[in-house]
This record gives structure tokens, sequence and C-alpha cells, in this order.
């Protein structure tokens, strides 16, 4: 059995791949203000680690050159990896995979983890080497070009500087005029390899270290680093590329058994457990979605609110799923949540954590008129299976003001039932209306045996370990698959979990109205839920609002209590701002409606035959619906 050592160059906290193969290694150890735990260091021996800002990932395969004894030695990156898997994979337009976690599902996918696979493979050959990509159809700043040397040329100061290439060529031509001719036609054709990954006999390592690091540390005493960017610094990382890919055809024009795999890219390498967070021991967890462009500074107020009637005898697990928030407001909300001994907060990435839903379930598809449009798919359906290790949650939407405690909705007795949520008022009243298509909806799309039965998604306490049903899990994934409908995330679980669902006073989601429009549709519900709901707004303990309803002059309890707790705040001024912005957008808006408006009402009055013929033709929730209610 070969002894096989090919290192993994990681610059930053990673998932790493537990195999006996890969040996991870910080590269500019020597640079960095803090090293990486559970794993090899490029300062330690025979080294250029204080290069790594020129030289890049090669300041591993420098140390791995000096410092390694093995019979095959290779290299890759801690998110670009070689895929050893059998099977056909969908290639992007550099002829390689891209993949989203590197998580243990795709560990296995692409090969990453079969130590006898990879062993008999790179056995089998001389040299493993990526799959080489057609240069004729990439991006350059000036276009596609035909060969691999114009690809390059036309990175002229975006990549390289022309100059540092021409060097490298005549480098290669006086120094190693073995690989002259070569090298020359290799650039002259359309094919490149690149990304100085691979694995190879020890013998064919040593010649090609060789050659490369005596060609760039001549390149050093030339290049003047005076005006370079920090992407032209690295310029002998981006020539080693070069240099990589001429020997490697040097090899295959000389009889060297080498095998091409495709590479895979990971577009997520965050530590797995920065996602499957573990919960705080007697601490009552609160998942606040916070996602798809949401205002991030309300965030804030929300975190107020929620704070203010937290009790001091209890424990709170606050975790914020949002959209890339900026560090400055995280910040915030941090110090914030820690004047509070009692209050954990932390963060998940809903952006990377779309990518791993996307890679386990498929693209959501959403059809807009007659287009299929790949859109992000909402995680709430899929939190059994996204927090593992929670039993159960209080999962909370961002738009919310609390007036009290929500101890009470953590400790009743589910009585069996995976959620408790409120009764969606607005769908009900929807499902009620003659000209709304939403009965047909629910029941023949959603099949719904009972569409008053909708619940409200807002505010939600899961039990996430009754809903990690097998059986559930598939008809979470087989809604999100489909392609002949746009459907919501309110729909999948309503859908899924019809009748397993227990009703909540509206106490604990009472949606504030002052949209006109909604203010005329909720009386339409069933009169026993619409009494339900007006009798809770003596007792309310969670306000949803909308947020374009904040700037309207005429006010409400809830704006007052909104703008109080902003101007205790960091972000009053923004808040303020933002909001008057929407408001200008909206008067503008309205104001190049009016003369459709007043064309629209000519033509079809209120309370007509005729009117009524228009609102059938244009049913509730469809996009010929919201076009008219725009225009009336």
């Amino acid at each position: 059995m070969s002894d096989i050592k090919i290192v993994v160059a990681c610059h930053k906290p990673s998932e790493l791949v537990e195999n006996k193969y890969y040996l991870p290694i910080q590269v500019g150890s020597a640079l960095a203000s803090k090293r990486l735990e559970g794993m090899l260091h490029d300062d330690e021996g025979d080294n250029i680690s204080e290069k790594n800002g020129q030289y890049c990932e090669l300041t591993a395969q420098y140390w791995a050159w000096k410092n390694l004894d093995a019979d095959y030695v290779g290299l890759c990156h801690y998110r670009r990896f070689l895929c050893f898997a059998d099977g056909e994979f969908e290639l992007d337009e550099r002829n390689q995979i891209q993949a989203g976690m590197l998580d243990e599902e795709n560990k296995v996918k692409y090969g990453l983890t079969d130590e006898a696979l990879m062993q008999k493979t790179i056995e089998d050959n001389d040299c493993v080497v990526g799959d080489l990509e057609d240069i004729t159809g990439i991006y350059t700043p000036k276009g596609e070009q035909k060969t691999v040397y114009e690809h390059w040329a036309k990175h002229d100061r975006a990549l390289i500087n022309t100059r540092d290439l021409d060097m490298l060529m005549q480098l290669i031509d006086r120094k190693y005029p073995q690989f002259s001719h070569e090298a020359h036609e290799y650039m002259n054709g359309r094919y490149f390899l690149g990304y100085n990954c691979f694995v190879m006999k020890k013998a064919l390592f040593d010649e090609m270290c060789a050659y490369e690091f005596d060609i760039l540390s001549e390149m050093e005493r030339y290049v003047d680093f005076t005006h370079y960017n920090q992407t032209l610094t690295r310029v002998y990382g981006f020539m080693a590329e070069i240099l990589y890919s001429i020997y490697i055809y040097h090899l295959e024009n000389n009889g060297a058994k080498v095998k091409h795999l495709p590479l895979v890219y990971f577009n997520v390498t965050d530590k797995l457990e920065t996602f499957d967070l573990a919960p705080i021991q007697d601490a009552i967890p609160v998942v606040f979605i916070a996602h798809y462009k949401v205002f991030e500074a309300v965030l804030d107020v929300t975190l107020r609110s929620f704070l203010a009637h937290i009790n001091p005898d209890r424990k709170y697990d606050i975790i914020i799923l949002n959209d890339q928030i900026r560090t400055y407001i995280k910040k915030s909300l941090q110090k914030q949540a820690a004047e509070c001994p009692n209050v954990t907060l932390r963060f998940i990435d809903a952006i990377s954590l779309g990518i791993m839903i996307d890679d386990h379930i498929g693209f959501r598809k959403e059809i807009t008129g007659n287009k299929v449009e790949i859109v992000d798919p909402d995680p709430r359906a899929l939190m059994p299976w996204l927090l593992t290790k929670y039993p159960k949650i209080i999962l909370l939407e961002w738009n919310l003001l609390f007036r009290g405690s929500i101890d009470e909705l953590w400790d009743m007795d589910m009585q069996g039932k995976m959620i408790a949520a409120t009764p969606d008022l607005g769908e009900q009243a929807c499902v009620n209306n003659p000209y709304s298509n939403r009965l047909e909806y629910d029941r023949d799309t959603l099949k719904m045996k009972d569409p008053f039965d909708f619940f409200e998604t807002s505010v939600m306490v899961m039990d996430l370990e009754k809903m990690r049903d097998e059986r559930y899990h598939d008809r979470v994934i087989a809604f999100y698959q489909r392609e002949d409908y746009a459907i919501r995330h309110m729909d999948v679980l309503n859908a899924v979990y019809e009748g397993q669902t227990l009703p909540l006073d509206y106490k604990w989601n009472y949606p504030v109205v002052m949209n006109d429009w909604r203010k005329s549709i909720l009386p339409q519900a069933p009169l026993a839920i619409y009494r339900q709901y007006q009798q809770a707004s003596k007792d309310v303990c969670i306000e949803q609002y909308d947020k374009d309803d904040m700037w309207n002059p005429i006010g409400s309890d809830t704006d007052v209590e909104f703008w109080r707790l902003a101007r205790q705040g960091n972000f009053y001024e923004v808040l303020l701002s933002s909001m008057v912005n929407r408001g200008f957008e909206i008067a503008e808006d309205n104001e190049k409606r009016n003369f459709s408006t007043i064309v629209f009402s000519a033509l079809f009055p209120a309370e007509t035959k005729r009117r009524a013929k228009i609102e059938k033709a244009c049913p509730e929730g469809s996009r010929r619906r919201r076009i008219l209610n725009h225009m009336s």
C-alpha cells in the first residue's frame, strides 16, 4: 500500500474532511494573527510562509516539498477538491462541479471520504489532476479569447500584469529549454488546467517543484510591486498555475499516465456546527426569521421589544436567521443582548443555509407569468432538519412588537400537536370571498381537507422532534421541488401539517391592520374567528405589523411603541430616513396610478355587474388581481 499525502491549503476556519490521506495545513501561518487548531502550519520546518500574500497556496506546496516523505504527494484547497466519485455530475463553464456545502452528505457524494477508491485511482496513475477547461468560452475583461496566452494577457491589470507573463515565458525559454517548445505550444492552445490541484508520484512532484520555485524565485528579482494592488501582488500564485499546467502538458506528451478528474468547488465551507447549533441548557429557544431583504435596522426595535418583556428568572436562547446582516448591526444587537445575563444571541446565515438546502433538495422553482424562475427556498418548513439538536422552538417573524412575555406560550400544553399557531385571518377571509380562487387553490392544489384550518406562520411553537418524521420530510421536499405553481412557505406548512396544529388565541399573533384593503377584506372571515380577533385586542402579547404602515401619518398605538423603541437604539435616524423614503415611493407610485384609477373607475364603477365580472376574472391571490388592486 502506497503512502499518500495530500495537503489541504486553509487560510481560515473551515469544515475539514476526515480522511487519512488529507493533511490540512494553515497557509500564511507566519503572518496570521491566530493559529488554526487541528492542522499543520506552513511556518514549521523549511518554509516560505511569509510569502503567502504573493504565493497563495504555493506556500503549502513548498512546505510539502521540503518536509514530507511519501510515495505520492498532492495539493488541494479547503473549498476545491478532486472528485474521485464515479457518476455523471453537472459541470459549469469552467468544467468544474459547483457544490453547496462541505457537509457529510456531499463528502460522500463526491468521493472525498472513500479512501479505497482514492488509493486505487492514485496508484493506477502517475498523476491525477483536474479536468481541462476550454478558455474560448470564458470571460475576460476584453472579451473571449482563442488561446491560453491571450486569455491571461487580456486580464492585464485585472489579475496579472502582461509583462510578468512575458517574463515567465522568457525564463522558461532560458532556464528550462526542455520545456520551452511545449510551453509555447500549450500557451497557444485553447485548453487550460490551472488551480494547482493534483496528486502525483513523489519523484514527479520533486521535479515540478524544483522547476516552479526556481523560476518564481528568479521572477522575484525583477517584479516591481510598487503600484500593485492586492490582487496583482498574488502574481506568483497565478504564474504557478501556468507553470503547473505546462508541466502536466509535458508529462502527458512524454508518456506519463495522467488521470483527469473533475474538480468540485464548495460554495460554503463554514464549520457545520455554525449551522447545526446546540441548544442552551434550560433556555427557551427563540428563532427570529430575518431574511429576504429585511431592512436590518428594524431588528434593533424587534429585539428591544422582546427583551423588555423577558423573565429575569428564565434563560433565552435567541437565534437570528439572517441574510448577511452587516457586522456593525450584528455587534449592536449582540451588545444589546449582552446587557441581559440570561440571554444568548447567535446568528445563522440564511444565504449559506439556502445553498445547503438547494444542494440537497434542488432549486425551488416558481412560475411568474409564463416564465419559470429559480428562487431561494424558505427554510421555515425545513426547520426540523436544520436545527436537528433542538426538540422544540418558538419561531417568530421579524416584524413583531412584544407587549408581554412569551413564557406562557412556551409552557403551554401542545395537546399532542406538532405546531401551535393562530388561524390565518386574511387567508380565511379570502377563502370566504366568492371572487377569490383561494378556496379552490387550498382544496385542489394544496389538497387541504378543510381550507378554514389554514394557520398563520409569523408566530409558531414547533415541536421539531415530532415534525422530523420521514413521512413529513418527504412531503415537504416534494412541495419544494414542484414546478407547476408558485408556492409560499405557509402553503407548505399548511398542506403538510394540516390537522397537526393547535389553534392559538390572537393575543399571541395580533395583526395590526391599517391598510384599507385589508380592513375591507378581513370582515369576510368566518364570524367566530373574526370575533376572536376583535376580542384579542384587549390582551395582546405579540403584535404583527406591516413595515409600510410605519410611515402612515394617521398613526396607531403600534406606531407610537415602534418609534419609542427606535429612539432608544442606535439606528433611529436610519429607520426614520428609510420610512420617509418609503413613504415618498408609495406616494409617487400612487400619483402615477392616479390617471389610470380615474379611467378604470369610470369604465367599471364599484358595486356594478360590470365591476363584479372584472373582479371575478381577476381572482384573489392572482397576478391580475394584484394589478387590479393597484388600480382600484
